[in-house]
């Protein structure tokens, strides 16, 4: 049964005036995909129901009529199901979403050249060939963080061509990170779950930035002859990548020589690229295993300080034995005369020991053993011997004096 013609002019009356009932009432359809709907009513007294449409117009005499199209090829199809009653014509029009999804997405920039750190940088986000595009929701990805997001208000159902700008403010840490946009078609209930997102490829991020110091100690401890500056275990960070040079009392030196213990002190780096340069120092302290700088033969005085000390960095342990058994003694504070004899010196520390035999002679002055006896009976005429003695180093010289007498001769 074909339609009548004054079906073309029909106007969609409201739901309460027309009982006629879409099932569904709302459909999301892929350009090119099948549709069908089914029209009924619960009316009696009406001569026939039916479809009109650019494709697919149908008419029934019975309750229920279907629309079904084998592939939806119009932006603008208005499926619009009608009845006709006793009172004249009602229609309801059928709620009808046409989509496509993006035939790309993709990210490129609009500045030329790498980011700046500090300075404004462009993205551009273009999607092709999408529809409907007031439907379309925009997000800008920076890593899995969210930062930007748009709608579009063009009305047109056609599919269209459009494009979002990203402005940024690179920081150094968004260096190699990855931005991407997504295009997603927000089609209401049932209709976003059926609709796959389109993402773009990523876009990495190149930025360049001034050079810092990222970690280095303040200070540091070396081994001579074992370390050199450029094993430093500090770490620097610029792009493009930054070149490093030492400085040792305002000179410049070879990075990759290894240091001996003269050359302890303070150290300056300069880290350079083409945006700017830093500065840091380190203290530098060369370490170095133990040694001896006394000789082996030595003459002190009673009641001197001196001491034999080992040289090394850290300072060395140094143990005194003293004598061919090796008794552990104390060292000697003030020397005294029964400190003479033969030491042997042991000292360590974190890169080695050394041992030094030293043999000390002490000096002292001359101290009186005293007379064998301070009053002698003699009997005149005969002789008399006092015996006198003294200690010393070196063994001092003994002198006498006496008083002359008339009666008295002396044979010293």
């Amino acid at each position: 049964m074909e339609a009548p013609a004054a079906i073309t002019t029909l106007e969609p009356s409201t739901p309460r005036s027309c009982p006629l009932v879409l099932t569904p009432a709302k459909i999301v359809v892929r350009f090119g995909d099948p549709a069908s709907v089914n029209c009924s009513t619960s009316a009696t007294g009406f001569s026939q129901i039916g479809w009109e449409a650019i494709s697919g117009g149908t008419v029934s005499d019975g309750t229920v009529i279907a629309w079904t199209v084998e592939k939806v090829e119009d932006w603008n199809t208005k499926p619009l199901c009608y009845i006709n009653v006793n009172d004249g014509l009602c229609s309801t029009m059928l709620d009808i979403t046409l989509y496509k999804t993006p035939d790309s997405v993709s990210v490129s920039p609009l500045d030329q050249g790498p980011m700046v750190e500090g300075a404004e940088y462009r993205l551009k986000c273009d999607i092709t060939n999408v529809a409907p595009v007031q439907q379309l929701k925009l997000t800008w990805y920076r890593g899995s963080e969210t930062v930007h997001t748009e709608m579009f208000n063009d009305t047109r159902k056609t599919p269209v061509n459009v494009s979002s700008t990203l402005k940024v403010t690179p920081e150094r840490d968004h260096n190699g990170v990855l931005f991407r946009c997504e295009a997603e078609l927000h089609l209401g209930l049932n209709g976003s779950e059926l609709v796959p997102n389109v993402t773009s490829s990523p876009y990495m991020a190149v930025v360049h930035y001034k050079p810092r110091v990222k970690t280095c100690s303040r200070r540091y401890a070396g081994v001579e002859h074992k370390f050199s500056i450029d094993r430093l275990p500090c770490e620097v960070d610029g792009n493009p990548p930054p070149t490093i040079q030492w400085y040792h009392e305002d000179e410049l030196i070879n990075a990759s020589e290894p240091l001996h213990r003269t050359q302890s002190g303070e150290y300056t780096a300069e880290i350079i690229n083409s945006l700017g340069s830093s500065n840091f120092s380190v203290l530098i302290t060369i370490e170095y295993g133990p040694s001896f700088t006394c000789a082996g033969n030595l003459e002190v005085v009673e009641d001197d300080t001196f001491q034999c000390e080992a040289d090394g960095v850290p300072k060395p342990l140094v143990t005194w034995f003293k004598g061919d058994r090796r008794e552990e003694v104390a060292a000697p504070q003030r020397w005294t005369k029964n400190d003479h004899g033969k030491y042997s010196l042991q000292a360590i520390n974190t890169h080695g020991q050394a041992t030094h035999e030293l043999h000390v002679v002490v000096l002292y002055g001359p101290v009186f053993n005293g007379l064998d006896s301070a009053e002698v009976t003699v009997i005149l005429g005969e002789d008399v011997t006092f015996n006198c003695s003294a200690d010393g180093n070196p063994t001092p010289e003994i002198e006498w004096s006496y008083s002359p007498k008339a009666n008295i001769g002396k044979n010293i």
